[in-house]
This record gives C-alpha cells, sequence and structure tokens, in this order.
C-alpha cells in the first residue's frame, strides 16, 4: 500500500539509505595548539617611553628658561637620565641572556658553530643541509606514483619546510641581536653618561656663577 511505501521510505533514510552500513568511517581531525611568543622586552621599553617622554618635556623648557630657573631645569633632568641608564642596563641584560638562549638553541638543534666574537662560523652549511633536505623530499614526492606514498611524503616536506623557516627566523633574530641591538643599547648608555656629566658641568658652572652674583 502507499503507506507501507512511505514507512519503508522513512526506515531507509532513518539508515542512511541502502548499504549505508559499509560506509567510510569518520576520522576525526584535529588542530594545532595557538603559539605566540612573550615580549620579554615589553616592561623595560614601556618605562623606556615613559621617562623619555618626562625628559622631553624638560628639555622642551630649557630653551626659554635663563637664570636660576635654568639651573633647576639642567638638575631636574639628571635623575630622569640616570633612571634611563638603569633601564638600558636591564635592558642590555635581557638582550644578552636572549642571545644567549638562541645561541644554545641553533647550537643544540641545528649544528650551528659561534667564532670567538660570537657570530655565526659555519651558516651556509647549515642552510645549505636544510635546503638540500626539502629539496630532496620533493624530488622522492615528484617521483612517486601513490597516492598514499605522497601523502607521507608532503607532511615531511611540510615539517621540513618549517625546519628551515624556523633556522631562518632563529639566525636572522641572533645575527640582529649580536650585530646591532646589544651595540645599540650600549651605545645609548655611553651617550646618556656623557650627558649626565655634560650636565652636571654645565650646572656646577651655573650654581658658581650664581654664588658670585650673590
Amino acid at each position: 500500500s502507499e503507506i507501507g511505501a512511505i514507512r519503508s521510505l522513512g526506515t531507509e533514510v532513518l539508515r542512511g539509505g541502502k548499504g549505508g552500513g559499509s560506509g567510510k568511517s569518520y576520522e576525526p581531525k584535529t588542530k594545532e595548539y595557538e603559539k605566540d611568543e612573550v615580549d620579554r622586552y615589553e616592561r623595560v621599553n614601556a618605562l623606556l617611553s615613559a621617562v623619555g617622554e618626562d625628559l622631553g618635556v624638560i628639555q622642551k623648557e630649557e630653551k626659554r628658561l635663563t637664570g636660576k630657573e635654568l639651573l633647576r631645569n639642567l638638575e631636574a633632568q639628571i635623575p630622569l637620565l640616570q633612571k634611563q641608564i638603569l633601564l638600558y642596563h636591564e635592558k642590555l641584560k635581557i638582550q644578552k641572556e636572549e642571545a644567549k638562549e638562541l645561541r644554545e638553541q641553533l647550537q643544540a638543534q641545528y649544528g650551528l658553530a659561534f667564532d670567538t666574537e660570537g657570530f655565526i662560523a659555519n651558516y651556509q652549511q647549515i642552510h645549505d643541509q636544510l635546503l638540500d633536505r626539502v629539496n630532496n623530499l620533493i624530488s622522492q614526492y615528484n617521483s612517486t606514483s601513490s597516492e598514499d606514498g605522497q601523502k607521507t611524503l608532503e607532511k615531511q616536506i611540510t615539517d621540513a619546510k618549517k625546519e628551515l623557516d624556523n633556522f631562518n627566523k632563529t639566525y636572522k633574530r641572533y645575527d640582529t641581536l649580536w650585530s646591532k641591538d646589544l651595540k645599540d643599547t650600549q651605545k645609548q648608555i655611553e651617550d646618556i653618561t656623557d650627558s649626565i656629566e655634560d650636565l652636571q658641568i654645565e650646572a656646577f658652572n651655573k650654581s658658581v656663577k650664581f654664588i658670585g652674583i650673590s
């Protein structure tokens, strides 16, 4: 009957149709956990920025001051400059710690060597090894005819590329840190130290002048 046919059709739908039980089972996917690096310089850079703003306001006022007001202005700059030096020393310490961590990582993970001055000695050798690994896997992939074989190689190629990318990112950060950032921070400390000495001399001379006038 028509009613029986409808019931039969409903049963088939619930069962997933004819032969539905023999379909491929679902293979659940997975997602990688999110990775994000902490900015180890956030606090010291924020403090340096704040001190720099305060110092900038006082230095801007200096241009229109004379006499004892100028002397007070010069004397007010010195503690802020001294605070800057302390903060740059803190930043220098963090930079040295990061450089040490990167150097140990590059040595342990990739076999990089460093000369007596701390610069990378065998960059091209390690880079070429990592690049050759990627290209060798690609050659195997291109000469493989099976789907499963190519899937396996595709994952290996992705991993090898990630390793090469990580190597490039890590060595570049180390080079920038070692050849530029550390030197920039040391130069800042030297320049601020000179500025403090100049201000102290100028403030002393002006104070002597005012004593003589009074």
